[in-house]
């Protein structure tokens, strides 16, 4: 081969593989949030279940000590979500609905901290954009959110409680107003510090909101990271604090003693000289965020000659309540005057009960007369479990 050939092929060669690169950069930075959400690394089995490798950046600590270095799977509620490049990413505008969920692999019960830091990469402009902590999670209908709210490129932070699945702002929507702003890219920090009977929330390390914790609800559920309507959100870090006694020997697993738990709670509710309008109701117990495993119930009720009771009790779980089967005792009863009814309470996690409540669905006013009562006794209760499911079969729309 001639010197003059040789070279010829060389330059060819040269210009090809300059070509090549050029083709490859080109396709790689025409939309890189597309090209990160499309990744290869997505790694989400057929459970709905996303492992992360052990490099992750995602991390937790406790009281104890005892650090987890590898995350094997965070536990997908609904939305999109892959692990890119020590991260996790959420959101595609075909899926960009509210309570787009993801969870902590391990339990958050008894926490004290929880803070995560996230990169919101793009939104929908139009509309409310949600990033969350999660926590006091239970199931799909019931939990707990805390976070930021950005509309018109101004930030709010705000939390939600989602319950038997209807959700309430706290304190109050579209939420408490920052000196913050948002443009593509924007990184924000979320802190949450439980501080007795409150919660403080804490973005970029400023407090902005402070809610309630009187009734200790927050010692139980899972923890994790939400949003809502959000095209593109990288979180890349998360770490939780807990109490020692939320550590056993099983490394704190979520749900680690879900129960029962024997109790001892009985109540008695006088209903003489009170009325209940035709179609209403009266709530008369409640649980949450435990079901009643154990329990029974009295009621001596105006009844009709058929001894039937002129009021039914139901019982579920807030706000689906069915009546309760109840039983006739004719040794203390008279028909058509007072009459007396009994049954037995008892639920389980699919078919959870946290709710009784007494209901007129006759067309007249009921008058209660004297010694009308209900006692309710309750002996054992559990904690409702969350039941896992694949994403794909979640209906988080709202």
């Amino acid at each position: 081969m001639s010197l003059h050939n040789e070279n010829m092929i060389k330059e060819f060669s040269l210009l090809l593989i300059l070509g090549i690169l050029i083709v490859t950069s080109s396709t790689s930075m025409s939309n890189p949030i597309d090209a990160q959400l499309n990744s290869s690394d997505t790694n989400i089995g057929n459970n709905g279940v996303m492992s992360i490798g052990s490099s992750s950046g995602f991390s937790n600590t406790n009281t104890t000590g005892m650090g987890i270095d590898d995350i094997d799977s965070w536990d997908v509620v609904s939305g999109n979500w892959i692990n890119r490049a020590f991260t996790i990413q959420g959101g595609l505008p075909e899926n960009s609905g509210l309570n787009r969920i993801i969870l902590y692999p391990e339990s958050g019960d008894n926490f004290v901290k929880i803070s995560t830091s996230f990169k919101v990469n793009n939104l929908n402009s139009s509309t409310y954009n949600y990033a969350s902590i999660v926590y006091s999670y239970l199931n799909p209908d019931n939990f707990k959110l805390v976070g930021i709210n950005i509309h018109d490129n101004a930030v709010y932070a705000i939390g939600f409680t989602m319950r038997n699945g209807i959700e309430s702002a706290e304190p109050f929507w579209p939420g408490v107003p920052t000196n913050l702003t948002w443009s593509p890219g924007t990184t924000y920090n979320l802190t949450m510090v439980k501080q007795g009977s409150s919660l403080d929330l804490l973005v970029n390390d400023t407090k902005y909101l402070t809610q309630n914790n009187s009734d200790n609800q927050t010692n139980f559920g899972d923890v994790g990271v939400s949003y809502g309507r959000i095209n593109n959100i990288t979180f890349f870090d998360f770490e939780t604090e807990i109490t020692d006694q939320s550590v056993n020997s099983n490394n704190s697993q979520r749900n680690t003693n879900p129960g029962p738990f024997t109790t001892s709670d009985s109540q008695a509710i006088l209903l003489e000289g009170n009325s209940l309008p035709e179609n209403e109701y009266l709530h008369l117990y409640d649980t949450t965020p435990y079901r009643i495993e154990s329990g029974h119930v009295a009621a001596k009720l105006p009844c009709g000659e058929d001894n039937m009771p002129e009021a039914i009790l139901l019982a579920g779980q807030a706000p689906t309540l069915a009546p309760i089967d109840l039983e006739f005792v004719n040794e203390l009863s008279i028909p058509d005057e007072m009459c007396l009814y009994h049954a037995d309470i008892n639920s389980s996690n699919i078919d959870p009960i946290t709710d009784i409540a007494i209901a007129n669905n006759s067309t007249d006013e009921i008058d209660f007369p004297e010694t009308s009562g209900i006692v309710i006794s309750i002996s054992e209760i559990s904690m409702i479990e969350p039941i896992w499911m694949d994403a794909s079969q979640t209906t988080l729309d709202n």
